[in-house]
């Protein structure tokens, strides 16, 4: 499930600044689950390092959570990591 969430945060992910901002109702009703659920993963993938909520210095008041997706080492983000199918 992990996956799915992140797989689905790096569609919304901008090319230009690497920030996702997809609220947890969107990302819930792309996968069919619940709200919660992506709270939950979002929160796990946070505490494994892959994904880490940051302020976006251009929107400081967005209500909305601010991502940035953090790549493996060595590996640059290209279109299939933010592709939606």
């Amino acid at each position: 499930m992990g996956l799915r969430v992140l797989g689905e945060l790096s569609a919304y992910r901008n090319a230009e600044t690497g920030l996702a901002f997809p609220s947890t109702l969107t990302i819930a009703a792309a996968l069919l689950v619940s709200q919660r659920a992506v709270q939950k993963q979002l929160k796990a993938l946070e505490q494994l390092g892959y994904v880490r909520e940051v302020v976006d210095p251009r929107y400081p008041n967005r209500r909305s959570r601010t991502w940035l997706i953090i790549y493996p080492v060595g590996e640059r983000p290209t279109e299939r990591w933010y592709r939606r199918p």
